[in-house]
């Protein structure tokens, strides 16, 4: 059984219109989604001054994975690609599809690589001159959705206790079951530790290696910059992102 039984939608700026596009995502999650956005690229024009627009024009495509509680109650898979409309205002395009099993949520990078690397395609068709919506629309909506159960992420007895000691027992079927396991560890590890949380990978760009980001909620405005050009300095940003 899939965890997305729904149809994917998108929210965000094309260069063939002059305002915002949206179809199909909750309005909870466009809310708080642009909100988190327009400040975020806000902070990130204040870090780069006059290197801002050419690093936002080739910065990468993200994938991320949003629990509940960052857009809304419900989790989020999607892709983010940089974007602009036909009068020149910048704001990313945003693919997104609600996740049914919440539970599921932190393995989907890798059980639904597949279906990550056609939206991605399918976002950066958005870039051509002959752009159509409604075509667009409709290959979005055709896209096909991974068969995925969220036995391959939950599973086992994980602990943590109120002095902050961590526990985990996991069972296999047999030792070459072992990167089901770690599977299984990562997914029981973010949820237990963070109820809320958003993980992001890129397979980079010129400026940034292919990077992996686990935030505490959503990335915090000052820290978007790093989606952008990458990390700028030492040390990261406390104990929101790992």
């Amino acid at each position: 059984m899939s965890s997305l039984t729904n149809v994917a939608g998108f929210f965000g700026k094309v260069h063939t219109l002059g305002d915002f596009v949206s179809r199909r995502l909750k309005a909870s999650f466009v809310q708080d989604w642009d909100a988190w956005l327009e400040g975020s690229l806000s902070a990130s024009q204040e870090q780069l001054g006059h290197e801002w627009l050419p690093v936002y024009l080739t910065s990468p495509i993200w994938r991320f994975l949003l629990s509940p509680g960052n857009c809304g109650d419900s989790a989020w898979a999607g892709v983010m690609m940089p974007s602009v409309d036909r009068v020149g205002r910048y704001f990313p395009l945003t693919l997104a599809i609600q996740v049914n099993e919440p539970q599921a949520l932190p393995c989907l990078f890798a059980t639904a690589a597949d279906w990550f690397d056609a939206l991605e395609q399918l976002a950066l068709s958005a870039l051509r001159d002959d752009f159509n919506l409604d075509e667009f629309d409709e290959r979005l909506q055709g896209l096909p959705l991974p068969q995925q159960a969220a036995e391959f992420c939950c599973g086992g007895s994980i602990d943590v206790g109120g002095d902050g000691h961590v526990s985990c027992h996991i069972e296999m079927e047999s030792l070459e079951d072992i990167s089901k396991a770690y599977m299984k560890l990562s997914g029981g590890l973010i949820t237990a530790c963070w109820p809320t949380y958003s993980l992001w990978i890129s397979m980079g760009s010129e400026r940034i290696r292919p990077s992996f980001y686990a935030y505490n909620g959503l990335p915090p405005l000052a820290a978007y910059v790093e989606l952008l050009a990458g990390r700028l300095q030492q040390g990261g940003w406390g104990d929101d992102a790992t």
